[in-house]
């Protein structure tokens, strides 16, 4: 699976430039998740190459504060910005609001 919170180099040190997570829950379908995905006010765009789904606090280009891929299991998550808290906070709520059962695992760097 290609992660997109990569980290990157700056003057000869590594910077990670998000934090992930992993949201797990058992789904019936995956177009009743995309519905839910694109349904969050902040969902500004779905970039098709990469599968993500893009959420800023004001549209526009530049990076997204949130990005989400679906997965098997569920979502991954990658926060890029502090704005970015306050929209997994909503995402986090649709979901547990939709399936009732969700679990959240911050996934680290080794």
């Amino acid at each position: 699976m290609q992660q997109f919170c990569l980290p990157i180099t700056k003057l000869g040190e590594s910077t990670q430039m998000g934090f992930e997570y992993r949201i797990a829950f058992q789904r019936e379908t995956e177009a009743q998740l995309d519905t839910l995905l694109r349904e969050l006010v902040e969902f500004t765009d779905y970039d098709s190459k990469y599968g993500s789904y893009n959420y800023r606090l004001m549209p526009g280009k530049g990076m997204p504060a949130i990005e989400a891929r679906i997965e098997g299991t569920g979502v991954y998550v990658c926060v890029y910005a502090q704005t970015g808290l306050r929209i997994f906070q909503d995402l986090f709520a649709s979901l547990l609001s939709e399936y009732h059962e969700v679990t959240v695992s911050k996934l680290g760097w080794e």
